[in-house]
């Protein structure tokens, strides 16, 4: 079902009064690499015959020139570009037409696939196909603006897209380390409540994570190994995780050994992405004053505030 928007009403009365030949949609199916587009009427003709190009500048000078060809040649009163939400892929191509003063707008791919599916092509997905859709969608005014954003909220979108993506690398390899553990030292994690958020585990792990290590430090000196690198630990606390390496059960010892080398090298990966969060953190502090009420850009599906980025 297709719903009116303000910007389709817009459209709709901008083009009332223009022949529908000499009224032209370019839909672009874009790929990772290179596009697919088509010049069509708001007869329902295609006047040009899909066509593809490379998605770099000398590609959309193609594009540019194919759509401005026929527009010459029909006197065009209005040229609408459509392209289609690709994940990333599409931004810069949608950037560059913007910026060249073109009419575009960005196609929300559900809208498409409703648009292909009345065209007798719902379960025939090719590039022809899609563009023919697309074409269908803005001959009915359908689509958005690209977004705009000044550089400060452009600068703050990136960071907020980095430390997304940085705290779901962390969860995964948290999770993983937490499965390694269990097979170099078996309850080791069981003897702290709070897990990796206490210092001592966690030089434990990147260090020391052997069970026959542990036993032949015995409390005290695990204590002094821990302390002498800045954290401090309790002998109550050494003395638990000592006598949960005299409990542990031990796997194969080539599948152990592998395991304590993996916690290592997966803490030291840790910290390394923990260090990024960090980063982030500072850089979208600082671009956060220069926002609009200097507030965090909201992006579904982060979680992102002011108060608790």
């Amino acid at each position: 079902m297709l719903v009116s928007s303000p910007s389709q009403a817009e459209y709709m009365a901008r083009i009332r009064c223009v022949d529908r030949e000499r009224c032209l949609v370019v839909p672009v199916d874009v790929g990772k690499r290179s596009a697919m587009a088509l010049v069509a009427d708001h007869c329902h003709e295609v006047v040009v015959d899909p066509f593809t190009f490379d998605l770099n500048e000398t590609g959309v000078l193609e594009l540019l020139a194919k759509a401005d060809s026929f527009a010459e040649f029909v006197g065009a009163g209005s040229v609408r570009f459509g392209i289609e939400s690709a994940g990333h892929y599409h931004r810069g191509l949608v950037t560059r037409l913007d910026t060249a003063g073109r009419d575009v707008v960005e196609l929300n791919p559900a809208i498409v696939k409703d648009a292909r599916g009345r065209i007798g092509a719902r379960r025939v997905k090719t590039d022809v196909q899609d563009c023919l859709a697309m074409a269908e969608v803005l001959i009915d005014g359908l689509g958005h603006t690209p977004t705009q954003r000044s550089l400060a909220m452009s600068t703050q979108a990136a960071w907020v897209g980095q430390r997304r993506r940085k705290v779901e690398a962390r969860g995964v390899l948290v999770r993983q380390l937490h499965a390694q553990v269990d097979l170099a030292f078996p309850h080791l994690t069981d003897c702290y409540s709070h897990g990796l958020d206490m210092a001592s585990l966690r030089v434990i792990m990147a260090h020391i994570c052997d069970p026959a290590r542990v036993i032949r430090l015995g409390p005290e000196r695990l204590r002094e190994y821990v302390t002498k690198r800045g954290v401090r630990m309790w002998t109550l606390k050494a003395a638990q995780v000592v006598e949960a390496a005299r409990l542990a059960l031990a796997v194969p010892e080539g599948q152990r050994q592998a395991a304590q080398e993996f916690v290592a090298r997966d803490m030291a990966l840790l910290e390394m992405i923990e260090a990024e969060l960090s980063e982030c953190d500072r850089r979208l502090a600082q671009v956060m004053a220069d926002t609009p009420a200097g507030v965090l850009v909201s992006i579904p599906g982060v979680g992102v505030t002011a108060a608790s980025y």
